[in-house]
């Protein structure tokens, strides 16, 4: 059980860390503010910045769900793990007044997460 909540909590703190360091690059690059804060304050972003954060926080997912994956080679801990990233984005896309479909992109996360518990269940038992 020990086990299993540090992988969690690995998982989520390098899905994280990636996330964070990625939009603060994105950030330096569009010259505009933080893509978190923009749609906390409710302005939904331009598309093409949309999908660049749905992108990084696919691939953030993906590295959290295939580190927790492969630290206890069990998937849905990896699993778990994008269901917990998935749920702040979801918050963040609420707060931005977002209709209900543009919000179920709050699974990109979780969907990462089930390739990469997946990638590092294939690589350990290959």
């Amino acid at each position: 059980m020990i086990c299993m909540l540090r992988a969690v909590a690995g998982g989520l703190a390098i899905a994280v860390i990636f996330v964070e360091a990625l939009l603060a690059g994105l950030q330096v690059f569009t010259g505009d503010g933080h893509a978190h804060a923009i749609l906390a304050v409710g302005t939904p972003l331009p598309l093409s910045t949309f999908l660049v954060v749905s992108l990084i926080w696919l691939i953030g997912g993906t590295l959290g769900g295939a580190l927790a994956g492969a630290l206890t080679g069990w998937r849905p801990v990896g699993w778990l793990v994008g269901a917990l990233l998935g749920l702040p984005m979801l918050l963040l896309l609420l707060l931005a007044g977002l209709p209900w479909a543009v919000t179920g992109t709050a699974a990109f996360p979780l969907a990462g997460a089930i390739a990469g518990a997946a990638i590092a269940r294939r690589t350990m038992t290959a």
